[in-house]
Formats: structure tokens, sequence, C-alpha cells
């Protein structure tokens, strides 16, 4: 099932949200820019984000900015919510980097049908850009350094750990392994902190082929 993030401190619209589309995709629910990025960065990878742009402390552009530092979500298409309809708004949002903007209160089918176009935009861009990296940037493990590393990781880990280290986001890595998401997060986090290293990067680094 595809994946849903929704950021919005309006705890009413929250669970509006997840109401509408709760039974078409996997929905996660933040009530925080600083919680969605603590989700993002643990390794979640949502296929469309929808994200408030009035919310206390950090609001809906600064959020979005933020994001796109993290390598992995860059290219997941964000869609601003706001109530807020002026075309001076929408422009700002648009520009800003935001592949839709949606005001509030959304019709259900609207939203849907549009959620279903990005989607399935997105899953494509992501395709081309998977093909890429396996043309041209094939990881080569060491492995010795795998067995010495991740000698006291249970099967499943060890499985996980390979597909960290070739490269896999935490969705494909569920998707190949038929695990949930949260599950493939939960367990990276557990691998780092068995293994000695902070983030996938490192355990990729750790576990890559010397070439002399």
């Amino acid at each position: 099932m595809n994946s849903v993030l929704v950021i919005d401190d309006d705890p009413g619209l929250l669970q509006m949200a997840n109401d509408i589309i709760g039974d078409t995709y996997d929905v996660s629910l933040a009530d925080s820019g600083e919680d969605a990025l603590s989700l993002l960065e643990s390794g979640y990878l949502p296929d469309i984000i929808l994200l408030d742009i009035y919310m206390p402390g950090m609001d809906g552009y600064e959020t979005l900015a933020r994001l796109r530092k993290i390598p992995a979500a860059r290219e997941i298409p964000v869609v601003f919510l706001t109530a807020l309809d002026s075309s001076k708004e929408q422009a700002k949002g648009l520009l800003s980097g935001a592949a839709d903007y949606l005001t509030k209160p959304f019709d259900p089918e609207l939203l849907l049908i549009r959620l279903g176009r990005y989607i399935e935009a997105s899953q494509e861009r992501r395709r081309l850009l998977a093909a890429q990296k396996e043309q041209n940037d094939i990881p080569d493990i060491d492995e010795d350094k795998f067995a010495l590393l991740t000698g006291a990781l249970s099967d499943t880990e060890k499985q996980v750990a390979r597909l960290i280290a070739l490269g896999r986001s935490n969705r494909e890595i569920a998707e190949e392994l038929f695990l949930s998401v949260k599950y493939v997060g939960k367990k990276a986090t557990l691998i780092f902190d068995k293994v000695g290293v902070d983030n996938r990067y490192q355990l990729k680094q750790e576990l890559k082929k010397q070439r002399y």
C-alpha cells in the first residue's frame, strides 16, 4: 500500500485526513514540522507529503526547505495545505518547491484523485532513478567485513543490513522482505546501535569493499 505523511498542528484535520485517505493509503501523522523531520531522518520515506503551511514554531515553508536537505526525501512530492486561497499565497507555495496547493476544507474526491496522480508520478521517477543508480553505481560489499560486523544480528537484521548497505530505502526493503516500513525503520535503528554506527551512510562505508 502506498504511504502518505500528513503534517498539521490541527488534530481535527489530521483525523479528517486519516478518515478520508486511510482506506486507500498507509497514513502517518505528524503534528509539527520537527516531528515530521525526525520521522524522515529515521528512514521513513512516504510516497507523498501533505503539509500545512501555517503551524506554530516551524511553519510549512521552513519544514519543506529542511526536508529537501535530507537526501532520501528530496524527490518526495509535497502538497501544501492551507485555509488561505489567494493567488499570492498559491504562487508563494508553488515557488517554494511544493508540487501542488490544496485549500481547506478540501474535497475528499479531489484529494484522492490528486494524491493518486502524484504518487504514480513519484513512483515512476523513483524507478528511473533506481535504474540509473543500479547502472552507474553498483555497490560492492566486503563479505568478510559483513560477517564480522553483523555477527550479533538476527537473520532478519542481517537481511535488512545488507539491503541498507546496497542503498535500498526502508520502503524498498519492506517491499522486498514483505515487512512493514515502520518495522524496517525500527530494525534499522537497532542495527545501527548493535554494529556501532550512527546512520545508513556510515554502515555503507563500513561494509564497502576497498579498491586498490
